[in-house]
């Protein structure tokens, strides 16, 4: 259900290794699986930060939003329900490594997932952003404006269920495929 997705408060601390070795994730099965990520190695720490929309410096921006993630380079606005969550739209800081300030509104809010999800359940949705914005000043002296033209879709599919294995121990899971 919902409560199985962040809320407002909720950190979530991921270790990455962007260069695994030996990990497979399989195939969708029936079966209950055995996923071992036992091998992943230690690169750098990422962090995601649940926010309310008010409490970041945009979220006026996205008023129908009850959730945010907080990140340097995008704030992702969220409506998380009971059942389901969509995206309402991305607050861009940066662009290509430059500051910026750009609201990227959703021509139609993108259905990230429902909830309750489960075994075989799934979720497709399509949303479009056309929207444009003044150039950093950095581009100033080449362009006045810049334009973001992008159809986005979601297919998430949780195809298989099991065991999955870490440096760090074993957990139950249910496996999403985006």
């Amino acid at each position: 259900d919902s409560s199985d997705f962040g809320s407002v408060g909720d950190t979530i601390v991921m270790v990455v290794d962007s260069l695994p070795v030996g990990i497979s994730i399989g195939n969708a099965s029936a079966m209950p699986q055995v996923w071992d990520f036992t091998t992943l190695g230690y690169e750098r720490l990422d962090t995601l930060y649940f926010v309310s929309p008010a409490s970041t410096q945009n979220g006026s921006n996205y008023p129908a939003s009850n959730l945010a993630l907080e990140t340097p380079f995008i704030n992702p606005y969220y409506i998380k329900s009971v059942t389901n969550l969509v995206l309402d739209g991305i607050f861009l800081k940066q662009f290509n490594g430059l500051p910026i300030d750009f609201a990227m509104q959703l021509e139609d809010n993108l259905k990230i997932m429902d909830f309750p999800s489960g075994y075989l359940t799934a979720t497709n949705d399509t949303a479009r952003v056309d929207s444009s914005f003044k150039a950093p000043p950095a581009l100033a002296a080449y362009v006045d404006s810049l334009r973001i033209k992008r159809t986005m879709y979601v297919t998430n599919n949780f195809d298989a269920y099991g065991l999955v294995k870490t440096p760090s121990g074993s957990d139950s899971c249910l496996r999403q495929m985006r």
